[in-house]
């Protein structure tokens, strides 16, 4: 199959003429990558029509991630990175794997119960100590 100036050899093992049978030929380069990052990974999804993805880079980096229609990445670096996908045409779709942000612990407020409970337990307490006092018996009350 030829398109493009490029030319390509699919070996199918089976192909059923009473079915639709599709191949993707992309040969631009203006497509749009859809980039999902996660703690420690990146989800990479060409638009539809693109086709496999063959090659991934990372900052123009070939990367040994495995690919199909879409690609996991492992990246643990937490600034933003260029990615770029070709296809088996020589098409390709970039876009921005963002700049990874912790997200921030919510600001929760202090749990009053502790605080109430020590409270009314020192109450007892000092009652306690202000009748052992004045006693006598264990101080100059």
């Amino acid at each position: 199959m030829t398109a493009g100036g490029t030319t390509r050899q699919f070996d199918y093992p089976y192909i059923d003429f009473g079915t639709d049978f599709r191949i993707d030929l992309n040969v631009a380069d203006d497509n749009v990558l859809e980039i999902i990052r996660r703690p420690g990974s990146a989800t990479v999804s060409p638009g539809p029509g693109f086709g496999h993805i063959t090659a991934l880079y990372v900052d123009g980096t070939k990367s040994d991630a495995p690919c199909g229609r879409t690609c996991t990445l492992v990246y643990h670096d937490p600034s933003s990175a260029r990615i770029t996908a070709e296809n088996a045409w020589g098409g390709t779709a970039s876009g921005m794997l963002p700049a990874y942000v912790r997200e921030e612990d919510p600001e929760l407020p202090a749990d009053p119960i502790p605080l109430v409970l020590f409270v009314l337990s020192m109450i007892p307490a000092y009652w306690m100590y202000r009748r052992i006092q004045r006693s006598g018996k264990y101080g100059d009350a």
